[in-house]
């Protein structure tokens, strides 16, 4: 996967003790058709107490789901001038953060992979789920999702640390 500090590839530095989390930036989704996009509404929270107090041994991406890669890449850009102002590193930031500047459904490899068998579930008619009197319901969008050191896939599922609160990003440490 191409990134701010050029490319990146999970299968040259998988060394089996990290775990590796994805947080993506998906535009345009309004929470119950009002109030702020959920994607700039999570995305401009805070995020360094995540970093800072993450397991030292996790790799963070920040992934945006923009067609555009000029949006793509100035988000990534400001989410890093973000971090760096938050976590006080200076310019220099730990190997373990990093800024994709690839579209998240193009990502070559089992990442990309991933994601577009997620996609295609969530969409699917036959993943919507009866609530009964609540309504229906989809699988969430995987605003956060994980490889563990193990190998395994982690979709996410919510980041909202209480029902009907917004999304925090302390969440994908769970």
């Amino acid at each position: 996967m191409q990134t701010l500090n050029g490319p990146w590839t999970l299968s040259e530095q998988w060394t089996g003790c990290e775990s590796y989390v994805f947080l993506v930036y998906f535009p345009d989704l309004r929470q119950n058709g009002a109030g702020a996009w959920i994607g700039d509404q999570l995305w401009d929270s805070d995020v360094s107490t995540l970093l800072r107090d993450g397991a030292s041994n996790t790799h963070y991406f920040f992934v945006s789901y923009e067609d555009d890669p000029v949006d793509r890449m100035t988000r990534v850009a400001q989410m890093r001038a973000r971090v760096v102002t938050g976590l006080g590193f200076g310019q220099r930031l730990p190997d373990s953060i990093h800024f994709v500047t690839d579209r998240l459904t193009e990502i070559e490899g089992s990442v990309g992979g991933f994601i577009a068998d997620y996609l295609e579930f969530m969409f699917d008619p036959a993943s919507v789920v009866d609530l009964g009197e609540r309504g229906m319901a989809q699988p969430p969008l995987p605003f956060g999702f994980g490889i563990d050191r193990l190998q395994r896939w982690d979709a996410g599922g919510s980041l909202n640390e209480v029902v009907g609160r917004p999304m925090i990003w302390n969440m994908a440490a769970f």
